[in-house]
């Protein structure tokens, strides 16, 4: 089994955090630009989101293999695959323009539960 050294875990944290930003910054950009979306920015932030959720259930679940609070992590993966899944279709409900209010509030809180869910994750595992 392949064993990563610390430094290639903080490497993979480090950009991890990086798509978050961008994630982020990106998504205020395209709600203080609203509609229509400039396709640059709308794809920047998709990928980076993308990215950042793939990225985080990647690490998440390395590292519930190698630690034996894995009910701790099981249900957090699970909080950040469900909050993975609201966010993916409140932003696709979103880019089409229905129900904006409701789906800009549920994309947000989403949003913030998966960013907690990631802080909680790593806290545990690299401080305990």
């Amino acid at each position: 089994m392949n064993q990563n050294t610390p430094m290639e875990i903080a490497t993979k944290i480090f950009v991890n955090s990086g798509l978050m930003i961008l994630a982020i910054i990106f998504g205020i950009i395209l709600h203080k630009t609203g509609k229509p979306f400039h396709s640059e920015t709308f794809a920047i932030h998709k990928l980076a989101t993308l990215g950042f959720m793939i990225l985080t259930i990647m690490l998440m679940l390395h590292f519930s293999r190698n630690d034996e609070r894995t009910g701790l992590l099981v249900t957090l993966i699970s909080w950040a695959t469900a909050s993975v899944l609201v966010i993916i279709l409140s932003g696709k409900i979103l880019s089409e323009g229905k129900f904006e209010s409701i789906m800009l509030k549920l994309h947000r809180t989403a949003s913030a539960g998966l960013l907690t869910t990631v802080l909680i994750s790593f806290y545990k595992i690299l401080c305990l």
